[in-house]
């Protein structure tokens, strides 16, 4: 008869196998920028709620892990692991001038999954993979053609990141 676990073990059991941080590790880019819980977003760490905290597995700052090997480039802010899956993450303010500079980052992000980081690919949520969370109030108008450039690319844009 096997004994059942009691609340520590489990909690050692799951900080000794974490996908999401061995994925980090194993991506060059950014294997030195896994960080516990969220606090590789600093203070923009409030835009998001964690319903459980035992499924929150870390959080990486992208940007500034890479803004030195690709200094031109329009880089993604933050990839956070919840559960099973990763969750990319842009703060950024939200005004219609800008619609066009956060699609060029979810352009390179896409890219950069694909050819740098393709374990962390693995591992994108079906829902709300990529999240704009406004820096400030949203001044992008819905039915404006940059609200429709957002809803076809599949970036949402929400104040609060909810993980439940």
């Amino acid at each position: 008869m096997q004994k059942s676990k009691n609340k520590s073990e489990m909690k050692l059991e799951r900080e000794r196998s974490n996908p999401f941080k061995e994925a980090v590790e194993r991506t060059p880019d950014i294997a030195g920028g896994y960080c516990m819980g969220l606090r590789a977003m600093g203070n923009n760490s409030k835009k998001v709620q964690i319903v459980d905290t035992e499924l929150l597995r870390g959080s990486v700052d992208i940007d500034g892990m890479v803004k030195d090997k690709y200094p031109e480039e329009a880089c993604w802010d933050y990839v956070i692991g919840y559960g099973q899956h990763a969750y990319f993450v842009e703060v950024h303010s939200a005004e219609t001038s800008e619609v066009k500079m956060v699609l060029a980052k979810l352009g390179w992000l896409r890219n950069w999954l694909k050819t740098k980081a393709p374990e962390l690919a693995k591992m994108k949520s079906s829902v709300n993979t990529f999240v704009w969370i406004p820096s400030g109030r949203v001044n992008i108008l819905p039915g404006s053609p940059q609200a429709m450039r957002l809803n076809q690319s599949g970036l949402k844009l929400m104040p609060v990141l909810k993980l439940k």
